[in-house]
């Protein structure tokens, strides 16, 4: 995440508040990311990226008592959120860090590091170098990005709409750029010339339930990334906009509602040094 889309008090709540929604969807790559970071019981876990802490308070509750987790995020309303969110639970075992994943200084004693939808907006050669000096020998990086745009119709909607409105923001807002880490070979050329070893790529499907389009619509209207999207939309363009994403989400309305499925990598390597990075 960054301060660029969620750099206020308002977007970050507002992106808090539809968390259930967002971890439900992303369950499958979530569930498949922690099984590759091997958090386990009493882990000291680094989340990068981790905005309003979806993925810090789950990993939180999966390390217990005696584990730590330390959320990091370029955005501190975004990591206020998390850190409101993990007091409301009862949660005591996470803090939060306001750092960039590309110039992260940690000692490298983390057993786990983690990472959900981030690479795509960082400096990614100095962010997994910066990773692995974090983690202990044999600790493992585990990450989602999203898979090929064409393969994600709920994103790919909206961009292509504001494409044929010829509003286009520049520079390209970050829900294009989210797709930028598409190509499984460069991934994993990434990871390894920071280091990574075993690195494994896999696909993942998610999908997104709502009873109708107009909630599937509604649910993008507050969102910082479709904000940034129509930026150069007047109300009228806005009003424009969410017509035809509504006309084109009509080919995936089933009897049990609308069901969007799309794709995410999960990316994965471990720290082969025998000794700590720096």
């Amino acid at each position: 995440m960054t301060d660029i889309a969620f750099g206020t008090t308002e977007a970050a709540a507002q992106w808090r508040l539809h968390a259930a929604a967002r971890n439900a969807a992303m369950a499958p790559s979530t569930e498949r990311m922690f099984a590759r970071a091997a958090i386990h019981e009493g882990a000291h876990v680094l989340d990068v990226g981790a905005g309003t802490g979806d993925t810090a308070l789950e990993a939180a509750a999966r390390v217990g008592p005696r584990g730590h987790i330390v959320a990091t995020d370029v955005s501190s309303p975004m990591l206020a959120q998390c850190a409101a969110a993990a007091r409301q639970a009862g949660i005591h075992n996470v803090e939060t860090l306001v750092a960039d994943a590309a110039a992260l200084k940690f000692e490298a004693t983390f057993d786990a590091v983690i990472g959900r939808n981030v690479l795509m907006f960082v400096d990614l050669p100095r962010a997994l170098s910066a990773i692995r000096s974090a983690l202990r020998p044999g600790g493992r990086f585990a990450t989602t990005v999203w898979g090929p745009l064409e393969r994600n119709p709920y994103h790919a909607i909206p961009i292509e709409v504001v494409r044929r409105m010829n509003a286009m923001p520049s520079p390209e807002p970050h829900i294009v750029r989210a797709f930028s880490l598409s190509n499984a070979g460069s991934l994993r050329a990434a990871f390894e010339r920071a280091g990574f070893a075993d690195v494994a790529i896999e696909s993942v499907s998610v999908t997104r339930h709502f009873a109708t389009i107009d909630e599937a619509v509604a649910a993008n209207r507050p969102s910082g990334p479709i904000a940034e999207l129509t930026a150069r939309l007047d109300q009228n363009g806005v009003t424009a906009f969410h017509a035809a994403v509504a006309d084109a989400f009509a080919p995936f309305l089933r009897e049990q509602g609308f069901v969007i499925t799309g794709e995410q990598l999960v990316v994965a390597g471990k720290n082969a040094a025998r000794h700590a990075t720096g």
